[in-house]
C-alpha cells in the first residue's frame, strides 16, 4: 500500500544488525501514538532527538541499523462479520468480493454524490459496495473503538442463534482507505438485491416516483420532528419522498404486509440491532431498503439452501391502493450507525432526529406493528403455529406452556373495561420438553386478562387509546392458549409480560404485575426464544 501524504504516524522503531547480518535488538520511541492531537505533538516534537540518539549509537559500535515508522493506511474490518455470507455465498467482506471491487475503482470512473444528507460524499456505482468518506475524525475513532463490539456481539449471534437466516441487518463496513488528502473512505457493503429488476413506487404528491426509502419511525411521519424533512416538503423539492413522510404518502395506512419465509427472522435481527445501537449509545441510523419487482414461481437468493448466515435481509412485501392489492420484494439495511450526537438545542429538541439513544431505539422500533405487519399464522390447540401463506420453507414453531417469546410487533391493550370475561384462572403445570416442571408466578391463580388490541394500522404518529403496551423485542411467558369452539386461524396465546424495572411500555407505575396480569396476542405477533437474548 503506498505512503500517501496525511496518513497518521503510529509507530516508530530501530532495528539492528550485526556484520553477519542477525538481529541484535529492536528499540522503540513509542508504541502507537494516542489519539489525541496535543499528546501526539508532543511525542513527535521528540523525533529529531530520538534519530541522533540513535545515530551516535551507531557510530559507536558500526552496527547496522534502519528506522521503521508505522503509518495508519485505515482500518481492517473485514473480520468483525462473523460467517456472513452475501447472497452468492462469499464471505460479506472476504477476499472474492474485494477483490471484485479493486478491480471496478482500478477500471471504471468514481461517479461522486455529493448531496447526502448525512453530511459524506457517497460513490455508489461500484459492484457491491458503497464507498463513501468518513464524516470527521469523531467518526472515525468511534469506528475504531464500536466496531470490536459489534464483531463480539455477531460472534456470540453466530454461536446461539443457530436457526435464523440472519445474524444482523447493520450495514457491514469492510474497511477504510486513506487518499493523499488524508480523507479516509470507507467501503460498506451496499444494500440490493442481485439481479433484482427494481420496481417504481407512486408518491402521491411527489414529483417522481422512487425506488428506495430511507425511514426512522412512524412518530417522524407525522408533524415537524423531522425538521429537514418537513421543510423539504413544504418547499417541495425531493428529499421527503425518500423519507418517512414520503413512505405513509405511498403505502398508506395498513402499510405493509411482510411475507415470505424468513420474514420473521429479519425482524427479529432489525428489533434486536436497535437494542445492541441503543447499549452501544448510537442514534439518528436508518432503514434503510430497496424495492424490486417480485418474481413469481423463483426462489430468492436467500430462501437457498445456503449453510451460513445471510446479508442482505430480504423479504417478500404486499401492500394495497385504489388501484388494488400490489406486490414486491425487498431488500433492508440499517445505515448511518455510526453516529453519538444528541441535538439538545431548542430547536433540535423538537425538530431533529437525533434524539437520546433509548428514545430513539423505542421510536425507531414502532415501525415493526405500524409500518410493517407479519403474515397471520394459525395456532393448533396443542400449540403449533404454522404460516397461512403455503410455502415449501415455512418455518413451524411449537409453543408449550411456560415458553419464553419475544413480541415482533408493537402492541398495545384497551383497559378492558368492554370485555364481558375481564378474569382467567391460569391451570395445568408447566413443563420442560424432557418432561421436569417448570414455575410461573400465574400458575393456579385467577388474573386479570386483557383480549382487546388496538387497530395498528394507522402509519404516522402515534395510535393513542391504550392502557397497555408492549415494545418490540420485549419478553414474556406464554401461560395458556384459548381453546374452545375456535378456528385455528382465530386461536391466541396468552402471555404474561416480563415487569422490567424500567419499563418504557408501562403508561403507570406497576402496570404489568406479571403475576396479576394477563394479555392476548397473535401468534404471528411473536417468537418462540429457545434462545437467550442477553449479550456479552
Amino acid at each position: 500500500y503506498p505512503l500517501l501524504p496525511g496518513m497518521k504516524l503510529l509507530e516508530a522503531s530501530t532495528m539492528w544488525w550485526d556484520d553477519d547480518k542477525n538481529k541484535t535488538k529492536k528499540s522503540s520511541m513509542w508504541g502507537y501514538l494516542p489519539d489525541d492531537p496535543a499528546s501526539s505533538r508532543r511525542i513527535l516534537a521528540q523525533l529529531p532527538n530520538y534519530l541522533q540518539r540513535e545515530v551516535d549509537s551507531f557510530e559507536m559500535t558500526n552496527e547496522v541499523f534502519k528506522i521503521q515508522f508505522v503509518f495508519e493506511a485505515g482500518i481492517d474490518l473485514r473480520d468483525c462479520w462473523a460467517n456472513i455470507v452475501d447472497q452468492k455465498g462469499n464471505p460479506i467482506c472476504g477476499p472474492v468480493v474485494l477483490d471484485e471491487l479493486s478491480k471496478e475503482m482500478k477500471t471504471k470512473s468514481p461517479d461522486y454524490d455529493r448531496l447526502g444528507q448525512s453530511g459524506s460524499t457517497i460513490v455508489p456505482n461500484y459492484w457491491g459496495f458503497i464507498v463513501k468518506n468518513v464524516k470527521d475524525d469523531l467518526e472515525y475513532r468511534l469506528m475504531k473503538k464500536e466496531l470490536p463490539t459489534v464483531k463480539n456481539v455477531l460472534d456470540w449471534r453466530d454461536m446461539y442463534w443457530t436457526d435464523k437466516r440472519y445474524l444482523t441487518a447493520l450495514a457491514p463496513m469492510c474497511a477504510t482507505i486513506a487518499d493523499e488528502a488524508g480523507v479516509q473512505w470507507l467501503l460498506m457493503r451496499k444494500i440490493e438485491l442481485e439481479g433484482g429488476t427494481s420496481r417504481k413506487i407512486v408518491v402521491p404528491g411527489g414529483a417522481k416516483s422512487v425506488k428506495k426509502f430511507d425511514i426512522k419511525g412512524p412518530k417522524y411521519a407525522a408533524g415537524l420532528k423531522d425538521g429537514k424533512t418537513a421543510l423539504s416538503k413544504l418547499t417541495n423539492t425531493d428529499m421527503w419522498l425518500y423519507k418517512d413522510k414520503g413512505f405513509c404518502a405511498a403505502f398508506g395506512n395498513g402499510a405493509l404486509n411482510l411475507h415470505g419465509p424468513y420474514h420473521r427472522d429479519a425482524t427479529f435481527t432489525m428489533i434486536h440491532d436497535a437494542y445492541l445501537l441503543e447499549r452501544q449509545q448510537m442514534t439518528d441510523y436508518s432503514l434503510f431498503f430497496f424495492t424490486y419487482k417480485p418474481v413469481e414461481n423463483e426462489v430468492l437468493p436467500t430462501q437457498k439452501k445456503l449453510s451460513k448466515p445471510t446479508w442482505p435481509p430480504i423479504v417478500n412485501a404486499v401492500w394495497t391502493d385504489d388501484g388494488g392489492t400490489n406486490h414486491m420484494q425487498i431488500a433492508f439495511g440499517i445505515i448511518d450507525w455510526i453516529e453519538r450526537r444528541v441535538n439538545t438545542d431548542t430547536l433540535g429538541k423538537y425538530f431533529s432526529t437525533m434524539k437520546e439513544p433509548g428514545t430513539y431505539r423505542q421510536w425507531w422500533n414502532q415501525m415493526f406493528g405500524q409500518y410493517f405487519h407479519l403474515q397471520r399464522r394459525t395456532l393448533t390447540i396443542d400449540g403449533t403455529s404454522t404460516s397461512t401463506e403455503m410455502h415449501v420453507d415455512q418455518q413451524i414453531e411449537k409453543f408449550e406452556l411456560g415458553d419464553k417469546v419475544v413480541a415482533l410487533e408493537k402492541l398495545k391493550w384497551t383497559n378492558g373495561r368492554s370485555q364481558k370475561k375481564r378474569h382467567i384462572s391460569i391451570g395445568g403445570t408447566f413443563r420442560n420438553a424432557d418432561g421436569t416442571s417448570r414455575h410461573h408466578c400465574t400458575e393456579g391463580k385467577k388474573v386479570k386478562q386483557y383480549s382487546v388490541q388496538l387497530d395498528m394500522t394507522q402509519c404516522d404518529g402515534v395510535v393513542s387509546g391504550s392502557k397497555y403496551k408492549v415494545e418490540p423485542g420485549r419478553e414474556g411467558t406464554v401461560v395458556a392458549i384459548t381453546h374452545g369452539n375456535i378456528q385455528d386461524s382465530g386461536r391466541q396465546l396468552v402471555v404474561a409480560w416480563d415487569d422490567p424495572a424500567s419499563d418504557p411500555g408501562a403508561t403507570k407505575e406497576r402496570a404489568f404485575e406479571v403475576c396479576k396480569k394477563v394479555f392476548y396476542v397473535w401468534p404471528h405477533q411473536v417468537m418462540k426464544l429457545p434462545l437467550p437474548l442477553q449479550f456479552p
